[in-house]
């Protein structure tokens, strides 16, 4: 048996959550996928995606430029069990700097434009990236990326239910709750000339807030 190239590629998927420490739930992720990108025969590149989140590691403080705390998480997996199959996976938590008002709104930003830049450069085209026309297929679409980018923090056996929804131009926002009371807002917008861009949040219940 030989390491894989990993040169053809299932899926790739990138997370960049901010939250107080990795081993906890962040409070917010934004979430890419794409499936079966582009690879043009070559192996991926650790430094192809993971060059484009590097940026998002600096931060400047009244003329100061220092590296916020993180943690990065590289996996590419490969199974021959029935048809063969490889996926790339890459996590980049960042100490939580998402203040409100416009420190957060350019944190943001920063973080969907390399997200952008990720899938300009791998150019997918997945069946994931379609565009959702029913209320069905956005609901569901909504909790199928609330366990992606929580997939470390939210057991397969916990339920996610929908307690609100709203639409506004091109946008869907979905807010889920789960069975310990902590909740997750979800919202999908179309951009750049690719369906959605993904970006989901959580709040978990305090215990002065338990009925």
């Amino acid at each position: 048996m030989s390491i894989p190239e990993f040169s053809w590629l299932d899926e790739v998927r990138i997370r960049v959550a901010y939250g107080a420490y990795p081993q906890q739930p962040p409070e917010i992720v934004f979430l890419l996928i794409l499936g079966e990108p582009d690879l043009g025969g070559k192996p991926l590149a650790d430094d192809e995606v993971v060059g484009h989140l590097e940026a998002l590691t600096w931060a400047e403080e009244r003329g100061t430029r220092y590296q916020v705390p993180y943690d990065l998480d590289v996996r590419k997996a490969h199974f021959s069990w029935g048809a063969d199959g490889a996926s790339a996976s890459v996590l980049l938590y960042l100490a939580n700097q998402l203040a409100s008002g416009a420190i957060g709104a350019l944190v943001g930003a920063a973080a969907m434009k390399a997200l952008g830049g990720i899938r300009t450069a791998l150019q997918s085209t997945s069946r994931s990236d379609q565009f959702l026309n029913t209320r069905e297929e956005l609901t569901e679409y909504g909790e199928w990326c609330i366990r992606a980018a929580y997939e470390s923090w939210i057991p397969d056996d916990v339920s996610l239910t929908l307690v609100e929804e709203s639409a506004a131009d091109d946008e869907w926002t979905g807010r889920y709750r789960d069975g310990s009371g902590a909740t997750y807002g979800v919202t999908l917008r179309p951009a750049d000339g690719h369906p959605y861009r993904v970006r989901v949040t959580r709040r978990a219940i305090h215990t002065d807030e338990i009925p």
